[in-house]
């Protein structure tokens, strides 16, 4: 259960106040690249002035979960997020946000931070997300895991380096999967997501949509208007640009001639598909070719 007032920290360390340079860091280099990861657990007492909120992007990626306190997190979309304790929030490289943080309230959270192309492999491995909040359910078990990676920070060199990538990934899989079993705010947000992972596969089948949104328990315009508020595309649009972005990916990959990819990908013939490319891509699926 999420706790409403404040969740206790037993770090190694006192919260700093409000300090803008992380306690715990470790940076290494890879070729001519420096990587970062850093970490912290901060308060803010009411009496300090917050100042004005900033809606901006942030080089770094964040994870930060809140200890204490209550604010409102909005996100690139406009959306707005309450924020309390127990919540994970991100702050998501070149995504502009802001945190509004309660000015009656003792505010104090234990983040960490890395820098975007340390974090890059946690993309390419698909533990990111764009979800700017998570509303998780044993907020207590996350915080043993932020405590831990702070430990180990706090001795840190560069040998620890697989260690803190391995802490952070499982911190990552664990907030997820807590996640995935609370009770969101959002009503339909598992819901286009498991609609989503039913549109991206088998792109070579004609999929009615209707029909998916009678499948995941809703009516068809409710469906379509909440899969567009959420993903800024129509579901059948959704659908195309999946099956463009494979293609994609097979032009660059196979030496597949276009109008083969193009049955692969349930175009009738490959006049259609060359079409619908140039659409949304800009050039034909040859020239796409020859420039990647």
């Amino acid at each position: 259960m999420v706790l409403e007032d404040s969740l206790t920290l037993d770090p190694p360390k006192e919260a700093s106040l409000w300090r803008s340079e992380p306690c715990y860091s470790l940076s290494w280099q890879v070729g001519e690249k420096w990587h970062y990861i850093a970490g912290d657990c901060v308060e803010k007492p009411s009496r300090i002035d917050q100042g004005p909120v900033e809606f901006r992007p942030h080089s770094y990626f964040g994870l930060n979960m809140v200890l204490s306190g209550t604010a409102v997190y909005r996100d690139w979309r406009d959306q707005r997020h309450p924020l309390k304790p127990g919540v994970v929030y991100q702050r998501l490289p070149d995504a502009s946000h802001s945190v509004d943080i309660a000015s009656d309230c003792e505010w104090c959270e234990v983040y960490l931070t890395l820098r975007k192309r340390t974090v890059q492999h946690l993309y390419d491995l698909g533990l990111v997300e764009r979800c700017p909040v998570y509303y998780v359910r044993h907020p207590e078990l996350l915080l043993n895991q932020y405590t831990e990676i702070l430990d180990t920070l706090s001795h840190a060199n560069t040998v620890h380096m697989p260690q803190l990538l391995v802490q952070i990934q499982n911190l990552l899989i664990a907030i997820r999967e807590d996640a995935e079993q609370s009770t969101d705010p959002d009503p339909y947000r598992k819901i286009i997501a498991d609609a989503c992972a039913i549109m991206d596969c088998n792109l070579h089948e004609e999929l009615d949509i209707e029909a998916l949104a009678a499948d995941v328990g809703m009516a068809y315009e409710t469906f379509r208007k909440a899969f567009k508020e959420r993903k800024g595309i129509a579901p059948g649009a959704y659908r195309v640009r999946k099956r463009i972005e494979r293609s994609c990916i097979l032009l660059r990959t196979t030496t597949l001639p276009v109008n083969v990819i193009g049955e692969k990908l349930g175009y009738s013939d490959g006049f259609a598909y060359s079409a619908q490319f140039k659409k949304l891509i800009g050039m034909a699926p040859s020239a796409y070719r020859l420039a990647h």
